[in-house]
């Protein structure tokens, strides 16, 4: 192989990769930029190919460590992250689950990277330990619309995400949840 082949092939090489990391990063940073941002949200629930659940709501992100997610429809119920712990709190059955946010949630894959890019705007990932494979569908400026995670066992959540608007104020009550006394609490921690 002569050195001009082998240069041509190092900078390939070198393109390919580059325009990877790139475009994960641009993931990162495109949501960064907006932030702190409000967006609409759908949450769709499959079990093999089969609607099982549609919810809907909003997120209020204000970074990777604070968000909100506000589901309105068919039932209440709210999710606050903060610093790596989670608190879901269901309305209809009264209760409020805290734990600590898994290394294999979606926003976390995204910051560190995991992602390759399948074509245009379109972003996979598989863990090989777990069997789940990550999908986010990006517009051209690389905000997330659609992100689908599916396991070995055939169950797929899609996330379809809209509207998104700068948040020009985030009241401190966005973060915290108003519970009633008679709330079971369940600690995962």
């Amino acid at each position: 192989m002569t050195v001009i082949k082998k240069i041509f092939i190092f900078l390939c090489i070198s393109f390919f990769f580059n325009n990877f990391i790139l475009a994960q990063n641009h993931i990162f940073k495109s949501i960064s930029a907006k932030s702190p941002f409000r967006c609409s949200f759908t949450q769709q629930l499959y079990e093999d190919n089969c609607l099982e659940l549609e919810e809907k709501g909003y997120i209020i992100f204000k970074n990777i460590d604070n968000i909100r997610w506000e589901y309105t429809s068919p039932n209440k119920k709210i999710c606050l992250i903060h610093n790596g712990l989670y608190k879901f709190y269901d309305k209809e059955m009264e209760q409020l689950s805290i734990g600590k946010i898994k290394e294999n949630w979606f926003f976390h894959l995204i910051e560190k990277n995991k992602f390759k890019e399948s074509k245009p705007y379109n972003f996979y990932y598989k863990d090989k330990v777990k069997g789940i494979i990550y999908k986010i569908i990006c517009d051209e400026n690389y905000l997330p619309l659609k992100v689908e995670q599916e396991d070995s066992l055939g169950f797929k959540t899609i996330y379809k995400l809209s509207d998104y608007k700068k948040v020009s104020e985030l009241k401190k009550e966005y973060f915290l949840i108003k519970i009633p006394k008679n709330t079971e609490i369940i600690n995962f921690n």
